[in-house]
């Protein structure tokens, strides 16, 4: 018995800390979101805070440091620090808040203590919402996957730097939709077409390995696994043609028209949004709160060519049999054919307008991220008009601060396979073949 109790009461313990933990780090996250809209509403210049956020993954690169183990350390000792510098504060703030809770209390006591099942229904209700946030505040549905020595630091790095918190919203809302959601299966292939495109079935973000077959794109219905997303395609570009080859190439590229296509990164979908970018502003809009996970690959993601032909023909339930073939969440926005489509065409509108629709940077925005195209189309001096050859010239270098060591193989990457593929894609969608 007095193990029992003692258990509970360290049970208790724990679900306070936490519980308290949740609440600091959500008044600090407010009070910080303030102050930012502040300093944007005058004006001021957040190019710091943006290299400050970077800080850390670059110090992970200059010194080979794992970047968990860095953000546990770095972050951890910044709790002490600034537990003890502002411990004097701290303990004037409990004392308020104590009083401020005794005086709600003696409220209670006052109109409805003389009844205690009111109190008691107050106390539960104000239990089971903390529950509700807490659990999918440290499980981080979200943001972390599986249940490993790995997941466990990551979910501790993400409570130690406030990832978790500022990811709350998605963590609640994703860990209770998993219960009721479904896939979203969008124009399915029939088993014979899903036989018939094997050579479609290959992992199209291999740097060195095979990929979707370099021939030229037609829109005759020759490609069902491509063509099947044309309507959805024409309805988001607004019959724009340009527009409309655009997209389609991306698509191409990407996925080969595969609904579930996940890349060895985890990156997925018909458009292949990584969760980060599908998570910020205006793709959030797009894919919504907490419908974006992460894959439980063990490593790199690499899923069988029988399991993907099982799901682009629709044949979910062999899936569901086994977990294992499939390791990502099937219920994952961006697997919802119409939402990616929607965001793809967002990006590349942006894109389009950032690199005055030179194809070649636009996808090197799309694949490698805004920040090489940028840096890439600063050094070519803003010349919308630049060619692949002097593109390549600047790609590996502007790569490097993001990529370390595989810059030059992501840049050959991109140049002698990507790059001639988006171009040629292109072409064929926007002229299309009458055979």
């Amino acid at each position: 018995m007095r193990r029992t109790r003692a258990l509970l009461r360290v049970s208790k313990g724990i679900y306070d800390i936490l519980a308290t933990y949740l609440l600091g780090w959500i008044l600090l996250f407010a009070s910080i979101a303030a102050a930012f809209a502040l300093i944007g509403k005058l004006g001021a210049d957040l190019a710091f805070v943006v290299w400050l956020a970077s800080l850390l993954p670059r110090i992970s690169y200059w010194f080979s440091i794992d970047v968990l183990w860095l953000r546990v350390v770095v972050f951890g000792l910044l709790h002490v620090a600034i537990i003890w510098a502002l411990r004097a504060q701290i303990g004037v703030l409990q004392r308020l808040l104590e009083a401020c809770f005794d005086k709600i209390n003696w409220a209670i006591d006052r109109t409805i203590g003389r009844w205690a099942w009111p109190k008691f229904a107050l106390g539960v209700l104000f239990t089971l919402v903390v529950t509700v946030m807490l659990v999918p505040f440290v499980v981080q549905p979200t943001l972390v996957a599986g249940f490993g020595k790995q997941s466990f630091l990551e979910r501790s790095a993400n409570l130690l730097d406030g990832t978790a918190s500022l990811a709350l919203c998605d963590s609640v809302v994703g860990f209770y939709r998993r219960l009721v959601a479904e896939p979203v299966i969008e124009d399915s292939l029939s088993p014979d077409e899903a036989n018939d495109i094997q050579t479609w079935l290959e992992d199209p973000d291999a740097v060195d390995g095979p990929l979707v077959p370099f021939v030229p794109p037609i829109t005759t219905g020759r490609q069902p696994m491509m063509d099947r997303w044309d309507p959805h395609i024409w309805a988001e570009t607004g019959d724009d043609p340009r527009k409309f080859a655009m997209v389609k190439a991306f698509m191409w590229v990407e996925s080969g028209g595969q609904q579930f296509a996940v890349s060895t990164t985890g990156c997925s979908g018909l458009m292949q949004f990584c969760a980060g970018t599908a998570r910020g502003n205006p793709y959030r809009n797009v894919f919504g709160t907490g419908q974006i996970y992460v894959c439980k690959c063990e490593g790199q993601c690499r899923i069988g060519a029988e399991t993907r032909r099982s799901l682009e023909s629709g044949r979910l339930e062999q899936i569901s049999s086994r977990s294992a073939a499939f390791p990502c969440e099937l219920t994952d926005a961006r697997f919802n054919a119409i939402k990616s489509i929607r965001a793809g065409k967002l990006y590349v509108d942006r894109l389009d307008e950032a690199y005055g629709g030179n194809l070649f940077l636009m996808y090197i925005g799309y694949n490698s991220g805004p920040a090489v195209a940028n840096a890439v189309y600063n050094k070519l001096g803003r010349n919308a008009a630049a060619t692949l050859d002097e593109i390549n010239t600047h790609l590996a270098d502007a790569m490097r601060p993001h990529y370390g060591a595989g810059s030059q193989a992501r840049a050959n990457s991109l140049v002698r396979t990507h790059l001639p593929k988006i171009e040629k894609a292109y072409l064929g969608y926007a002229q299309p073949l009458n055979i």
